[in-house]
């Protein structure tokens, strides 16, 4: 759970280019201090529980609002996953089309992965 003193975890996503950059907390909170930014969302997908994955995409293919928000699992090393809510605001050129979204992520909470999980096979096999 993120308190007080917990860094704030921030986000930029360039829709256009298909690039998301990670402040050095949002990094820390993934357990992935050394990742080259900026990285695709593909790459990012990939530490996201496969049913979580549409809220992603959705949040841009759905979104008629400025501002974004939803809860995702994410995978995180030594077979844990956690509770982040993501929260954001869309940037739109003039047409008001989305361009890209700027966010910050609160981990809710962290979990143990279950050995019989189906993200498990995926992860450890």
């Amino acid at each position: 759970m993120t308190s007080a003193t917990t860094p704030l975890c921030t986000w930029v996503w360039n829709i256009a280019t298909d690039e998301i950059s990670w402040n050095q907390a949002m990094q820390d909170l993934y357990g992935l201090p050394n990742l080259t930014f900026p990285i695709k969302l593909a790459q990012w997908q990939k530490f996201i529980f496969a049913e979580d994955n549409e809220k992603i995409t959705s949040l841009i293919s759905e979104n008629t609002k400025s501002e974004v928000e939803c809860s995702i699992k994410v995978i995180l090393p030594h077979q844990q996953y956690a509770v982040h809510k993501l929260f954001g605001r869309t940037q739109t050129d003039s047409a008001g089309k989305i361009m890209g979204i700027v966010g910050y992520c609160q981990e809710v909470s962290v979990h143990h992965i279950n050995e019989s999980m189906p993200i498990a096979q995926t992860i450890f096999n």
